[in-house]
C-alpha cells in the first residue's frame, strides 16, 4: 500500500470519527492488514504499538471508540492522552 492511500486513509478516518460514526470507522479498517491499519493509524495522529494480532486489534478498537465518543481526530485524542500521563 502506498504512502498516498494511507494518508487517504488516515484523513477519511478521521472525518469519521470528528463524525462521531463508530461503525465507519471499523469499517474502513476492517479490509487492512494489521500492518496497513498500523500506518493508517499513525498518520491519523494516533500513537500506535506494532502489529501484534489479535493485541494490536484490541489496543486499536478501544483507541478508535474512545475517540469516535468525544469525535476527536487522532492528533487531538493523543495530546489528550499526554495530558492526562
Amino acid at each position: 500500500m502506498t504512502t498516498t492511500n494511507n494518508i487517504e486513509r488516515a484523513e477519511q478516518l478521521n472525518k469519521l470519527l470528528k463524525a462521531g460514526e463508530l461503525a465507519g470507522v471499523y469499517q474502513l479498517l476492517k479490509p487492512l492488514s494489521a500492518e496497513e491499519a498500523n500506518h493508517t493509524t499513525l498518520y491519523a495522529g494516533f500513537p500506535c504499538i506494532g502489529p501484534k494480532d489479535r493485541s494490536f486489534w484490541t489496543y486499536t478498537q478501544s483507541m478508535l471508540a474512545r475517540a469516535c465518543r468525544v469525535r476527536q481526530t487522532g492528533f487531538e485524542y493523543r495530546e489528550g492522552e499526554v495530558r492526562a500521563a
